[in-house]
């Protein structure tokens, strides 16, 4: 850890003390502590998908999906995050949601580099951004899943119908 500090010049160390941030053990990123741990967040939240950027995560979702943990990949392009990322900025910004003094959070939320095309979508740039924005990425998936699931409830089985 102390190489990434140094190299880095972020306080992961504090961010680990202050449970901000979980370091695996070891030199490199331990899969089945990760795993332990998301085992552990669902028993405690009952967690209704887990949506990774599928990148690098597809051993470590094959074994989650196995334990019982349902996994949706969201694609990380123009169609598969900018609907998300448009709805958390529109309920942001009518303070709607907030998010909690997460310093983690904010140090990736402020690294995004945002691209956007010629229809106005948009999607965070990892490769243009400026240090890590995995956070940022996560709240991302997580409110596309949340708009997928959302909508595969009818109106009518959440409310009733009425005939007249």
């Amino acid at each position: 850890m102390k190489e990434r500090i140094a190299r880095d010049h972020v306080p992961y160390d504090r961010w680990v003390k202050s449970k901000h941030l979980h370091a695996t053990p070891g030199n490199a990123v331990d899969y089945e502590f990760v795993e332990a741990r998301l085992l552990a967040i669902d028993r405690q939240y009952n967690i209704k998908a887990l949506c990774p950027d599928p990148w690098n995560s597809r051993m470590l979702t094959q074994r989650l999906d196995k334990k019982g943990i349902t996994v949706v990949e969201v694609p990380q392009t123009m169609s598969g995050m900018s609907p998300a990322m448009k709805n958390l900025e529109r309920l942001y910004l009518k303070e709607e949601i907030s998010h909690e003094n997460h310093p983690v959070a904010r140090w990736c939320f402020g690294n995004v580099n945002v691209a956007v095309d010629g229809n106005e979508n948009k999607k965070p740039m990892k490769n243009k951004s400026i240090e890590r924005i995995d956070i940022t990425v996560a709240e991302i998936n997580a409110m596309a899943i949340a708009m997928i699931l959302e909508s595969d409830i009818s109106v009518y089985e959440e409310r009733g119908m009425r005939i007249l």
